[in-house]
C-alpha cells in the first residue's frame, strides 16, 4: 500500500492504460487482488507502452512506461 501512495498522482498510465484516479475508486479490491495474485504466483508483469520522448534525437528508442500495477509490485 505504501508503494502505491508513495506514487505521484499524475503518473502515466501504462499499457492498460489505467490512471492514478481510476485505482482510487475501488483500491481496497484492487490491492487485494494485486496481493492474491502476487502471492499465489498468478501474477505477470504488463508489456510496457512505448513512447517516444525526444523528437531532437529521432535515433533514439522509445522509452516504455509500466502499468501501475507493475510499479506497485
Amino acid at each position: 500500500m505504501a508503494a502505491f501512495f508513495d506514487m505521484k498522482k499524475t503518473a502515466a498510465p501504462g499499457a492498460v492504460r489505467l490512471t492514478m484516479k481510476t485505482h482510487e475508486t475501488d483500491f481496497e479490491r484492487r490491492f487485494e487482488n494485486l496481493h492474491s495474485r502476487v502471492h499465489r504466483g498468478a501474477y505477470w508483469a504488463m508489456p510496457g507502452r512505448r513512447v517516444c520522448i525526444s523528437k531532437l534525437e529521432p535515433q533514439r528508442p522509445p522509452a516504455a512506461v509500466a502499468a501501475l500495477e507493475d510499479e506497485i509490485v
